[in-house]
């Protein structure tokens, strides 16, 4: 029972630190805190619209993709072409390139996706 008292009250006191504190400490600047975001105009950060942020995100990542469709395009390749009449090496090489193809197709739908819920969010908001 004792042991249970001693957690509600350490539970109670750190409470107080946590949600008490800051204000006491903030009320002292009178008015809401910065939070730093003053120096945001010194940094490389951006500065645009979410969405923009969002679209550019999605670009580079499926640029990512992209490359990734590549380099399976191009091992397959590889596998094919080494293959030397083992019939076992070509076939991987096939799967490797016919599941990169389908890969870069999954990448195209996910663009034009994603292309066409921002056009339609665009088109919401104005």
């Amino acid at each position: 029972m004792k042991n249970r008292f001693v957690k509600h009250i350490t539970a109670f006191v750190l409470s107080l630190f946590v949600f008490v504190l800051p204000a006491a400490v903030l009320a002292q600047g009178g008015g809401t805190p910065d939070f730093g975001t003053s120096y945001l105009g010194a940094s490389d950060l951006p500065r645009g619209d979410l969405r923009e942020v969002l679209i550019n995100l999605i670009n580079v990542l499926l640029g990512v993709l992209g490359i990734i469709f590549l380099i399976l395009v191009l091992f397959g390749g590889f596998l094919w072409m080494t293959a030397g009449g083992n019939d076992e090496q070509a076939g991987k090489g096939r799967k490797f390139i016919i599941n990169g193809v389908i890969g870069l197709i999954i990448i195209f739908l996910a663009f034009a996706i994603v292309t066409f819920v921002f056009n339609i969010l665009e088109q919401a908001a104005t």
